[in-house]
């Protein structure tokens, strides 16, 4: 009885071993994809952050200098407007980068 169960055992195992070793290559491609994306997502966490940085400090400058016209003229407000308008790109990489990953490998 106990040599049926081992028999079966090692059966089980063998098919188990075989499909792990059949699907290894999968595998591997889905570890790496599962890694640039964990990578592409914290790229851009950093860039945002320092993107929305650019702008809190650029509508700061332009607060903090607004008695004096002769610094202020340096500080345009087109810095904060381009800011803004550059935060959205990075959501869009983000998201193509994700895409990407989950269409797997071409």
């Amino acid at each position: 009885m106990w040599r049926e169960q081992s028999a079966m055992q090692a059966t089980e195992l063998r098919a188990k071993m075989a499909n792990f070793i059949r699907r290894r290559p999968q595998i591997a491609e889905r570890a790496i994809l599962d890694e640039r994306v964990r990578i592409a997502r914290e790229l851009h966490d950093v860039v945002a952050h320092h993107v929305s940085m650019m702008g809190v400090q650029a509508g700061a400058a332009r607060r903090v200098l607004q008695g004096q016209p002769n610094k202020r003229q340096k500080c345009s407000p087109a810095s904060r407007r381009r800011v803004v308008k550059l935060s959205p790109s990075f959501s869009d990489c983000l998201v193509f980068s994700e895409a990407s990953a989950m269409k797997g490998p071409q």
